[in-house]
């Protein structure tokens, strides 16, 4: 079930999108604290936050993810790095 409420919670960011960032923010946080270990939440999730200005609370959530995935056993996902790179780019890493 709860997967299943993490999807519909991303739906729901996913029709926010542009309109109201911080309502799409918001559904997307719910859905990871549900589901923590989606990748692509985290991803979307940094991409609002910088989107928003946000570049501390997107680095902390970088940071989160790499704790998830260390955690989980997996090694950094070379695709997710080049990911968060791009997102970071001429700037401090995440």
């Amino acid at each position: 079930m709860t997967r299943s409420q993490a999807d519909v919670l991303s739906q729901l960011a996913e029709l926010c999108g542009d309109d109201d960032p911080e309502q799409a923010l918001y559904a997307l946080e719910r859905a990871r604290a549900l589901d923590p270990d989606t990748e692509e939440t985290y991803l979307r999730i940094i991409r609002l936050q910088l989107g928003l200005g946000r570049r501390d609370d997107a680095r902390r959530t970088a940071k989160l993810l790499r704790q998830c995935q260390a955690g989980l056993g997996l090694p950094p996902n070379p695709k997710t790095e080049k990911t968060l790179a791009s997102l970071f780019a001429g700037n401090e890493e995440p």
